[in-house]
């Protein structure tokens, strides 16, 4: 059993863009989805275009193909090229493949980001990572990498930004 949950983009402008993002409520935020539990496997994908966060109410996680995993994920040749621009007071974890892992165990293998990730906060502080924003949970990275310009910022707390993983607090094998 899996969950995949999808926001609705159903009219997207040409060249698979969303921009101006307006949602009240929603938390996890995604190129193909937006969080997944379960048993998950996202395999061959690819995400291209514009994630343009710029009205969000609650502390949001976005990614580039995920935005937030409680699953149990398997991750394999899966490319992002979703630029994601968040100035916005609440941003909360952002990565290019995935936003943030909250429990379950992920493994990311042959896949790489190359959106820019560009997050601001005046309120959360923010966690930017070029694969993974943040993992609270077991993760494993295999022959996968971040070609792409991670930038976070806060006018309140430190930042968190790194090339592969913004933050860990738990497991993390890179390989």
């Amino acid at each position: 059993n899996f969950f995949l949950h999808f926001v609705d983009c159903e009219k997207l402008p040409s060249g698979n863009t969303a921009k101006n993002i307006k949602l009240n409520g929603v938390r996890d935020i995604g190129g193909i989805a937006g969080s997944a539990s379960g048993t998950v496997s996202i395999i061959n994908c690819t995400a291209k275009g514009i994630i343009e966060a710029t009205s969000i109410r609650e502390t949001a996680n976005i990614g580039g193909i995920l935005g937030g995993s409680s699953a149990t994920l398997t991750m394999t040749n899966c490319r992002n090229m979703v630029d994601i621009v968040a100035p916005v007071t609440n941003v909360g974890k952002v990565g290019g493949l995935i936003g943030t892992i909250t429990s379950g165990s992920t493994t990311i293998t042959t896949s790489y980001n190359s959106g820019n990730i560009n997050v601001s906060s005046s309120n959360a502080t923010p966690y930017a990572g070029g694969l993974v924003g943040s993992a609270s949970a077991s993760l494993t990275i295999s022959n996968s990498f971040n070609n792409a310009n991670i930038e976070a910022a806060c006018t309140t707390n430190s930042p968190y930004a790194a090339g592969l993983v913004g933050n860990s607090s738990s497991s993390l094998t890179i390989l």
